[in-house]
């Protein structure tokens, strides 16, 4: 982002970041006398790096009005380089731009974030992650359902491009229709359809139907850690179902997916949901260091299926 800023800062048409200019020709082939980007040298951004910098802004533009300067991984500069970097953010040169980029800005210098404008950058909701990507399967022709889109859009954990990564990994499989269970098949997660059965089953105590979803998922590979950890992200979905009526942005799902987990929610007592999740959170402890982990995955869903929790929440 902060590298498509700066060629809009820098380019000579009104129309910004036209790649048609000379400014945008030279930014695109690396070629920008106008554009710098300073990242660190080892594990650091050193002294060295900001006088050199210091120097440099002295001199003008060559093809655009301003000249622009990246600090990647900004908060990696030494103690040194951030006390230099400061003499030259009280005064700058009018035609200079400063672009610090980070994702840990606590560890910048409240000094040197007083003279910045900040802008925090968030997670992309499913839904519109959801939406691009449609546009892209159409276009591109590639024969995906809508629950395997918005699985893809899930899997994208709030980020566009890793959806989009992945949703270009997932369409190199062959010509087979991308339906959410081929999508899960291929990423190695558990088909949340197999969850809400195994769920299904433990909210109606019958433990032989559970464990037998169990023990099929886990003979057809499926990891028993992470068998566990499927189960407890989704009563942490229908316990979030159970505390508000809007849950699908903190589930960070569609609005129809959020809906079948309320759905769900309904079938269980919130005392029953956090038992739950405490009891899958043991046996995850067991499973990492026990020879056969398949164990807890068996004893968690009995369990499961025969509660014993407080009342008292």
């Amino acid at each position: 982002i902060a590298t498509e800023f700066a060629k809009g800062i820098l380019c000579l048409s009104e129309d910004k970041a036209c790649n048609h200019c000379k400014s945008c020709i030279e930014f695109n082939s690396n070629n920008n006398p106008d554009f710098f980007c300073i990242e660190p040298e080892g594990n650091s951004i050193k002294i060295e790096q900001i006088r050199e910098l210091q120097k440099k802004i002295q001199e003008k533009p060559i093809i655009s009005e301003k000249k622009v300067y990246i600090i990647d991984q900004a908060d990696l500069m030494t103690k040194e380089a951030q006390n230099c970097l400061l003499k030259t953010l009280e005064e700058p040169p009018e035609y200079v731009i400063f672009i610090l980029a980070t994702t840990e800005p606590h560890r910048i210098p409240q000094t040197v974030l007083s003279r910045c404008q900040r802008f925090d950058f968030r997670r992309i909701g499913v839904d519109d992650i959801a939406s691009r990507l449609t546009q892209i399967t159409d276009a591109e022709g590639i024969d995906i359902t809508p629950d395997g889109v918005e699985l893809v859009a899930e899997l994208g954990d709030g980020s566009m491009r890793d959806a989009i990564s992945l949703l270009d990994r997932c369409s190199a499989f062959g010509s087979e229709k991308l339906t959410a269970a081929r999508v899960a098949d291929i990423v190695g997660m558990v088909n949340s359809d197999r969850i809400f059965e195994i769920a299904e089953n433990i909210s109606q105590n019958n433990t032989a139907a559970a464990l037998t979803e169990a023990t099929e998922l886990l003979r057809a590979g499926v990891d028993a850690q992470n068998l566990i950890e499927s189960m407890s992200d989704h009563y942490r979905a229908l316990l979030l179902c159970k505390a508000t009526d809007k849950p699908s942005a903190l589930l960070e799902k569609t609005e129809s997916a959020a809906a079948r987990y309320a759905e769900q929610a309904k079938e269980y007592p919130t005392e029953r949901i956090l038992f739950s999740i405490k009891t899958l959170g043991e046996y995850l402890a067991q499973a990492k260091w026990l020879a056969n982990p398949k164990i807890a995955v068996e004893t968690a869903v009995v369990r499961l299926c025969a509660p014993v929790y407080s009342t008292d929440v």
